[in-house]
């Protein structure tokens, strides 16, 4: 609470006002869909309603939070009213416009913390870090049950399915996001959404996904191909593939403390721009699936004097390389080309490098790890699973 009452302080103000969901559960431990934690310079507060009096009692007790049982939002603005608070500060990117103009109508001068909370909360405590390393390897063994049902007929739901039904089974109290189940030209879409899409073999597949435990999540993906067939398409997915595992490598290996998350950003850039991509070739093989003409056609080495037929590599890695999480699945840092967020020890973050050809086939591989002396992966499963026999 240290860290809140500085914030209380710095911002000058009467109180901190938190009625998102997951900010409340960071602070309080306790879940609720509706709450409102406010923190004074003198007492904490949790309001919520009666469906959970009984269930908010030992959390607030525990740690000296007054709890306030409400019908509704009217009945806190009265309470604030009639305790002189005036000035209040709130995380506006996680405020509705409703919240917040209801809080203007009702006379309360507002100031933004979003920045200061997004910071508490991107250094973890060893706490943190356990519920973070449980929800990672709920995750994997997730991944690893889940392997065998990857066979011709499945659907890309079905397995969605299978992922979060495991989850579930092994002690995650939830999934940290949707599940993105993704076969063959699908995997080329980074956030797509799971389908009657069905496997077939020689296809690609595209698995990201995560376990949440007591509010901390993990992400993680693989791609590969199923019982891959020899020619053009593998050949090149492969090479790809082989490519996307080392900008990964990369990456994590140049992460130190106070590192610039843009240039971790970069460190990935740098490896795929390395590499330039037939384009008349790439549409070859969009439009007949496969050709006879060698790999080495469609990707090479990036070098002065080739045509205008080749573009970096480097142009298919469209999203950021990553980000950090825990009781959000996107929170600070950011691993972005323009972030100057600046990666401190116990920090938690993804790396997640990916390339995408428009009907063909996407490669993403991402771990969740966390920075110590050296960025170290919670994941253990290898990243260079290319291919499921």
């Amino acid at each position: 609470m240290s860290a809140l009452l500085q914030i209380l302080y710095d911002k000058n103000v009467d109180a901190l006002l938190i009625g998102n969901a997951n900010y409340r559960r960071y602070i309080t431990g306790f879940l609720s869909s509706f709450g409102v934690y406010v923190l004074t310079k003198r007492q904490q507060y949790l309001f919520t309603d009666a469906r959970y009096a009984i269930a908010a009692k030992k959390y607030c007790k525990r740690q000296n939070i007054d709890l306030y049982i409400v019908k509704n939002i009217g009945e806190i603005y009265t309470f604030l009213k009639e305790n002189s608070i005036e000035k209040i500060s709130l995380p506006l990117d996680v405020t509705s416009a409703k919240e917040f103009q209801n809080l203007k109508l009702e006379g309360f001068s507002i100031s933004d913390c979003s920045k200061e909370l997004s910071m508490c909360i991107a250094v973890k405590s060893a706490k943190e870090l356990q519920k973070i390393k449980l929800a990672c390897k709920i995750t994997e063994k997730s991944f690893l049950a889940v392997l065998p049902s990857l066979q011709e007929g499945v659907t890309e739901l079905e397995i969605a399915g299978l992922l979060e039904y495991n989850m579930r089974k092994f002690g995650a109290e939830n999934r940290a996001f949707e599940s993105i189940v993704a076969f063959a030209e699908n995997s080329a879409i980074p956030h797509h959404t799971s389908s009657t899409k069905v496997l077939k073999k020689g296809m690609p597949v595209l698995l990201d996904f995560g376990a949440s435990v007591d509010g901390y999540m993990a992400d993680m993906t693989r791609s590969f191909l199923l019982q891959p067939q020899e020619n053009t398409f593998t050949n090149f997915y492969f090479k790809v593939h082989k490519l996307v595992c080392s900008a990964h490598r990369r990456a994590q290996n140049g992460v130190q403390i106070g590192s610039l998350a843009c240039n971790i950003d970069g460190l990935a850039r740098a490896v795929f721009g390395q590499y330039a991509v037939n384009l008349y070739a790439l549409k070859k093989l969009q439009k007949n699936g496969n050709n006879f003409f060698d790999v080495d056609t469609l990707l090479l080495p990036n070098q002065q004097g080739l045509s205008k037929k080749y573009v970096k590599l480097e142009s298919f890695f469209t999203h950021s390389l990553g980000h950090g999480l825990g009781v959000f699945i996107h929170q600070s840092p950011t691993l972005s080309k323009t972030s100057q967020d600046i990666l401190q020890e116990n920090t938690v973050f993804t790396i997640e490098p990916g390339i995408y050809f428009e009907g063909l086939f996407g490669i993403r591989i991402e771990n969740t790890l966390v920075l110590k002396n050296k960025a170290q992966s919670f994941m253990q499963i290898k990243k260079n699973i290319s291919k499921i026999e």
